[in-house]
Parts: structure tokens; sequence; C-alpha cells
């Protein structure tokens, strides 16, 4: 299929509004969160593979509750009645937690909330269910041959993306607000992407991890999908806090305040032409809003780069070691999704040395690069190529591990580098905004000036 420029057209979200939106709705009685959350749910719905469980039962008691909260004028917060959902990595009491997979479909339901779930439920968000993904969140083309793959919206034809597919899907089709994935080598920036949508990958550590299935435990970040880079900003505030908040977002309003380095060499080369031509135009928009831009080599990026393609990637180390049993077990392994299992025996055979070199040589890295770019924002094309047809991947066991590895090229590096990142549409492709480790208060401030910036290409 080609990607012609009808299907670079946004989804329209059936059940409406940012959560500023929904929240005057829900002030002023025009709407109430049980009325959202039916909308929502008639979205998931008629939306096949997007979701693994729907969580009805408990969505409608929080929708009720949050219902009474707002009517007596006591809502707790921005978040109050928004409709959430969660990767099934992620435990939900009373659900199981498959990852994707047909032997976690198997397994006990959760006796608790992981944190993350227990926080935003805390704020009044509304759990409407858990998402599809790929298998143990250990591709980010979105495919899943158990539970099926969700289509992409924005590209019908087309992978949507993962690991987190079905909570990109989810949002663009309107069955929730926020959709909680997680990103180890791109798995929220990548469906952000090809589905047109922001998608925010925090740094290492600042959400807890507990209760989510590991992928690569030292890669592993919980993050968030939206319409808007502004709905993920306030989340990030509910769950992090608001200290010195005020100050970030009035300057992040203003481009002029923080240089923004275009890396020249691997993150901005060898681009699909519609992504290069798209990445030209975001960045003139960029600098007639005020931004000044800086082409330049990133000496580290450059490093890292000789160093994944020296010795592999992290991920794959850490993966092998989480799935030791499986891999121990031959029936339970011929179960799973076969190219997930070829990655996970091709990873069981590098040698250990590698990983001990891939850890040394992150940690000097990302101090480097942390000391080259100071308050600096990055800026480069978040995937190289625009979403490739599903089916001719389905038949082609070399063509999906190839299309995998050069899709995840620009996102595994920023997470090697332990940078956090913010995915923006732009146009028919996406622009990755990245910051150094620890600057996320930055990134998300800067977030809805260059979604402005970048609004007029949509």
């Amino acid at each position: 299929m080609s990607h012609s420029k009808e299907h670079f057209q946004p989804v329209e979200d059936p059940a409406g509004g940012d959560i500023a939106a929904l929240q005057a709705a829900f002030r002023s009685g025009t709407l109430a969160p049980s009325a959202r959350l039916d909308r929502c749910l008639t979205a998931a719905r008629s939306t096949p593979a997007s979701f693994i469980t729907l969580m009805e039962e408990r969505a409608r008691a929080e929708a009720a509750a949050s219902d009474a909260r707002h009517a007596d004028g006591k809502p707790r917060g921005p978040l109050d009645g928004i409709v959430v959902s969660y990767k099934d990595i992620i435990d939900c009491a009373g659900t199981r937690t498959t990852a994707g997979s047909p032997l976690g479909a198997e397994s006990q339901p959760a006796a608790a909330d992981a944190p993350i779930v227990s926080a935003l439920t805390d704020a009044g968000a509304i759990a409407i269910g858990k998402t599809n993904l790929t298998e143990f969140a250990f591709s980010v083309l979105g495919v899943n041959p158990h539970f099926g793959t969700p289509d992409n919206p924005r590209h019908p034809g087309h992978v949507p993306g993962g690991s987190s597919s079905g909570a990109a899907v989810a949002v663009a089709r309107g069955a929730c607000t926020i959709a909680v994935g997680s990103d180890t080598s791109g798995s929220i920036r990548v469906p952000a992407a090809f589905c047109g949508l922001a998608g925010f990958k925090p740094s290492p550590g600042r959400y807890p991890m507990a209760g989510v299935f590991p992928l690569a435990p030292s890669l592993d970040t919980l993050g968030f999908l939206a319409r808007r880079a502004r709905d993920i900003a306030l989340v990030d505030e509910v769950l992090a806090g608001d200290a010195g908040r005020a100050t970030s977002r009035a300057a992040g309003s203003d481009l002029s305040r923080w240089p923004i380095i275009v890396p020249e060499g691997v993150l901005t080369e060898d681009l699909e032409a519609p992504v290069a031509a798209a990445f030209e135009i975001a960045l003139q928009r960029i600098a007639a809003a005020g931004g000044r831009i800086d082409r330049r080599p990133v000496p580290a990026i450059e490093a890292a780069q000789m160093t994944l393609s020296q010795h592999g990637a992290m991920v794959g180390f850490e993966a092998v070691k989480v799935h030791a049993a499986l891999l121990a077990a031959p029936a339970r392994l011929a179960r799973i999704d076969p190219n997930v299992r070829q990655r996970l025996q091709q990873a069981a055979r590098r040698p250990a040395e590698d990983y001990a070199a891939l850890v040394t040589q992150r940690a000097r890295l990302a101090a480097d690069l942390a000391a080259d770019i100071g308050e600096a924002i990055l800026v480069c094309p978040t995937v190289p190529h625009l979403a490739p047809e599903c089916a001719p991947l389905l038949s082609d066991p070399a063509r999906f591990a190839a299309v995998n590895l050069r899709t995840l090229r620009n996102t595994m590096l920023g997470s090697y580098l332990r940078l956090p990142g913010l995915a923006l549409p732009a146009g028919p492709a996406s622009l990755l905004a990245s910051a150094a480790e620890g600057h996320d208060e930055r990134l998300l401030a800067i977030g809805p000036a260059l979604e402005a910036a970048l609004a007029p290409l949509e």
C-alpha cells in the first residue's frame, strides 16, 4: 500500500476532547465522567485487537464515584474522570497480566494494582482496561499472532508500531485519553510516530516499575501516549509533583529559551524521502517560531552507535536473563511468536563480554552526552521511515527482523544514552525531541511549544 496523502490525516477522536476540555465539561455539568466512559467503551469495542482485557465493572464504579465528586464540586484534581488504559504488562488487581502471550494468559490474576495504577486511580483516573502489545514487549512493529494485531488507524494495512500497539490505537480511536505504556528501546515513541500521536519515554527511574512485567530492567521505563503533549505533561505533574513547574512551563512556551540541536550523523541520515522532507519542514516551522537551531555532530551519539554495532543491543542480553526458564523449556518456547523466539535465541548466543562492554560504555557515553548538550534539546526523526505494510513482514521473517531493527534505530540510541524522549506528530512523520537524563521537566515544558509550531504540518 502506498503512503498517499489521505492516509496522513489525523484520526478524529469520537469521544472528543483533551484533559482541559474534558475537565471544563465535567465542571459545567455538560458531560459526566460516566457518559465519557460510555463513549470510550464503545470505541474500545469497535477497535479489534486494541484491548486484551476490558475492565468494565471497575471502570463503571470509578466513573460513578467521579460523577459524585464532580457533582459535589470536589474533584481530586485534573485527572479525575479521565479515562486511562494500561499496557498488559502492568498489574491491575483482579486481571491477568498476559504480557501479550498465551503463557501469561494462563497466569493467576494480579492481587494488587501496580504503583502506577494506584497513583492514577488515587488521582481519580478511570481504568478502562489492558491494552494489547507485541509478545513480551519484544518488537517495535506491534504484531501479535495470539491476540491479533491492531490495525494502524492512520495508515490502514500498515503496522501500528510497538510494542505498545494497543495503547496507541486505543488513544487514536478514542477509547481513552491517556494510555500508559512502556518503552525499552522505542515501544512508546514508535507507535506514537506511526499512529500520529504524542508519546513520552521518561528518564530511567522516573516512575516506579513495581508490578510491571520486565523486558530489560536497566532500560525499561513506563510512559504515556496521548493526542497532545500538554496532556502528557499534566499526567507527569500529577505523578512526579509540581515543584518548580510554573517556571519550566513559562520558559518552555518560548522556543528561543533553550538551544535546539540537530545531531548530524546517524540520527538524521539515511531517511526515507517523505520523512526527510517532513523533518526539514518541521525544522523550518520551529525556526519560524523562534527556535535556535544548531546543526552539528554530537560525538557521544556516534560513539554509542559504534558501540551497539560492535556489541549488540543491551535489551537482548537482559531479555535472555528474564526469560531463562522459558528458553530452557522447548515445549513452552515453541508456543511463542516465532519472531520473538528468534530474537531471544539469537541474543542467547551473544558472549557475556559484549554485555559487560555495553554497560561500561553506556555510563561513560551518557555522561559525555550530558556534558556536551547541557540544557539543549535534541531533535531528529522518531523513525527513519513511515509505517510499513503489515502483510509483507508477516510473510518474510528475514524482512521482519531487518525492518524491526531499522525502525528502532533512533529510539534505541536514545534509550541506551538514558535520554527522556517526546515523540510529536510532524506531518506524515514524527519528530523526536530528547534531553539529557533527568531533564524531563524541561522536555515536557517545551513539548507544547514544539507541538504548536508543528501543528500546521497536520
